[in-house]
């Protein structure tokens, strides 16, 4: 859903030939993997082809006495200091991160949720944002059968905004990740010592 409304995006978007082909191949490579550290591995190395951007992290989430829990973020272009400054400092200052329920899937953009000139007020982005010179984020919850899989979170510097047509995109490879770890993990995953539950 975008952060304007109750219901995952939906904008009326004609995807090029080529977009289509580059989603079929990310869709159906993951179709063949049976635990989300491939999937999440295979969709984090194709995702810059499909959507071009700076940044980027998947993370999984389990709920914990009605709180919910994000953890293990797995990136292929941030470092292990950027992405625990954020889940040990900044993480409960994310203004994305307020307005996101935890019932339903949600697709946002930023830009759409706060203004250029409130962004650059806000902490995360002057201590933890502008150092690694990104701006404009995007990004997407796995919520299927009333369950929380995780997230997907995009990042571009200021010189270019995600697209309509780029959110469609992703709500599309969320659904099928999402619906690839609901057939996994029906009861959801959590961190559990060294290693990942399913049941």
């Amino acid at each position: 859903m975008t952060m304007e409304g109750k219901s995952m995006y939906s904008p009326n978007i004609n995807l090029s030939q080529e977009k289509w082909l580059q989603i079929n191949h990310l869709t159906l490579s993951m179709a063949k993997l049976d635990s989300v550290e491939e999937i999440r591995r295979v969709f984090m190395e194709q995702l810059n082809y499909i959507i071009p951007h700076k940044k980027s992290f998947f993370d999984l989430a389990y709920m914990l006495k009605g709180s919910v829990k994000f953890f293990d973020p797995l990136s292929l272009n941030m470092t292990q200091e950027q992405l625990n400054d954020y889940y040990e400092k900044y993480e409960d200052m994310d203004y994305c991160a307020w307005l996101l329920p935890t019932d339903e899937p949600v697709i946002y953009r930023d830009s759409n949720i706060i203004t250029d000139s409130a962004r650059e007020r806000t902490t995360i982005y002057k201590c933890w944002m502008k150092p690694m010179d990104i701006y404009y984020s995007m990004g997407s919850t796995l919520f299927e059968n009333g369950i929380l899989y995780g997230s997907i979170t995009l990042f571009r510097d200021k010189s270019e905004d995600f697209s309509d047509e780029e959110m469609s995109i992703l709500q599309i490879l969320t659904e099928h990740i999402t619906a690839n770890l609901s057939c996994l993990y029906p009861k959801g995953i959590w961190k559990s010592v060294s290693y990942y539950c399913s049941d």
